[in-house]
């Protein structure tokens, strides 16, 4: 019973991502790298200097 199920339901998966246009989803995601990038670097360089702030204090 469960073996129905699962191949129906990959079966509509399959059918539902006939239509889709994976360029607009790959066009999306490269417009948003130049947004995404510098905010991931400038959070990890905000974290490292944060720490490095507090190793200083604590060996002072």
């Amino acid at each position: 019973m469960d073996g129905d199920v699962t191949v129906t339901l990959v079966d509509t998966l399959v059918t539902n991502l006939k239509d889709v246009d994976y360029t607009v989803i790959y066009s999306a995601i490269v417009a948003l790298i130049p947004t995404v990038f510098p905010a991931i670097f400038g959070v990890t360089a905000i974290r490292k200097a944060i720490g490095w702030v507090l190793s200083m204090v604590r060996g002072a």
